[in-house]
C-alpha cells in the first residue's frame, strides 16, 4: 500500500478510538477505580460521566443494527481517566473503552498515529483486558470498532473566508450555478457514507459529515469522518487491525476530499 499523506499542520481537532465489546455485567465503578491506580501515573485526574447510548452494530443493507435490551440491578457510569492537561483522556464503561487525544490549545501538536495515538490505545486497551480477567470478570470480547478524526479547518483568505466559500476548500461539493435567478448560493451540509467491505465482505462503513460552523466570530469547516465496523477475530489485535484500516480510510478519504491549496496551507508531505 503507498504510503499515507502527512500534513506538517493538520486541521484536527480530536481524535478518538472506541472498541464496543460484549458488556461486561459485572464491572463496577470500584473496579474502576482499581484499575485507574495501574494509569494514574499518566492520566491523573478522574471524573465521572453519564453513560453513551449502545451504538447499533453496523450490518449490511441497513445503517441501522437492532438495539439490544440490557436490564442491568445498578445504574451505570461512564469514567473518564484525564491528563493534567486534559489532552489525554480514556473513557471506560461496561461495554466501551475509549481513548481520546483532544487539542486544547493553538500551539498544541497532532502527535501522530503510529507514533502515539495507536500505541497508547493498545497499551491501555490491553492492560484492561488483562486487568477484567485477573479479577474474574469474564471476558472482553470486541464486537465493534471505531475511529473518528474531528477536523475544524479555519478560514483562509484568499480561499475560503465564509460559508458559501466553503466548496473552494473542498472536493466533496460544488453548488449549483443559479446565474440570473433570483437566489445566490449560502452554505453547504454534507453527509456520506461508505461500504466498508474485505472482498465481498460487508464489514462496517465510512461516514462523512461537513457542515459551517463559528468560533470566536470565525467561519470553520466542521470535517469529521468516522469508520465503525466489526473486527475479523473479538481480540486486542483484531481490533487493532480494524483501527489501523479505519485510520487508513480517513485518511485517504480526508486528502481526496480537501483541495490542493488547503494542502499546501497543512503542508501535506
Amino acid at each position: 500500500m503507498k504510503p499515507l499523506a502527512s500534513f506538517r499542520k493538520p486541521p484536527l481537532h480530536e481524535v478518538a478510538l472506541m472498541v464496543q465489546f460484549e458488556a461486561v455485567t459485572e464491572l463496577t465503578s470500584a473496579h474502576i477505580g482499581s484499575f485507574w491506580q495501574e494509569v494514574r501515573g499518566r492520566l491523573p485526574h478522574i471524573q465521572e460521566q453519564l453513560p453513551l447510548p449502545g451504538v447499533p452494530i453496523e450490518r449490511a443493507g441497513s445503517k441501522q443494527g437492532k438495539l439490544q435490551l440490557e436490564i442491568v440491578q445498578s445504574p451505570r457510569i461512564r469514567t473518564w481517566f484525564l491528563d493534567s492537561e486534559g489532552r489525554e483522556l480514556v473513557q471506560i464503561q461496561h461495554d466501551r473503552f475509549i481513548r481520546n487525544w483532544r487539542k486544547t490549545g493553538e500551539d498544541d501538536v497532532y502527535p501522530r498515529y503510529e507514533d502515539h495515538i495507536r500505541p497508547r490505545f493498545a497499551e491501555d486497551f490491553t492492560r484492561f483486558v488483562d486487568f477484567v480477567g485477573s479479577f474474574g470478570l469474564g471476558e472482553v470480547n470486541p464486537l465493534q470498532c471505531e475511529v473518528t478524526y474531528f477536523n475544524r479547518i479555519r478560514s483562509a483568505e484568499p480561499i475560503w473566508g465564509k460559508p458559501s466559500d466553503m466548496h473552494n476548500a473542498m472536493t466533496t461539493h460544488q453548488p449549483p450555478m443559479l446565474d440570473n435567478l433570483p437566489a445566490s448560493y449560502e452554505q453547504s451540509q454534507l453527509g456520506q457514507t461508505f461500504i466498508i467491505h474485505d472482498g465481498d465482505e460487508f464489514i462496517g462503513r465510512l461516514y462523512t459529515e461537513l457542515s459551517p460552523i463559528e468560533i470566536d466570530g470565525e467561519a470553520v469547516i466542521r470535517y469529521d469522518l468516522t469508520a465503525r465496523g466489526r473486527p475479523k477475530s473479538p481480540t486486542v489485535e483484531g481490533a487493532m487491525e480494524f483501527l489501523d484500516l479505519g485510520r487508513r480510510l480517513i485518511v485517504e478519504c480526508f486528502e481526496r476530499s480537501t483541495s490542493a491549496d488547503m494542502h499546501e496551507i497543512w503542508g501535506k508531505e
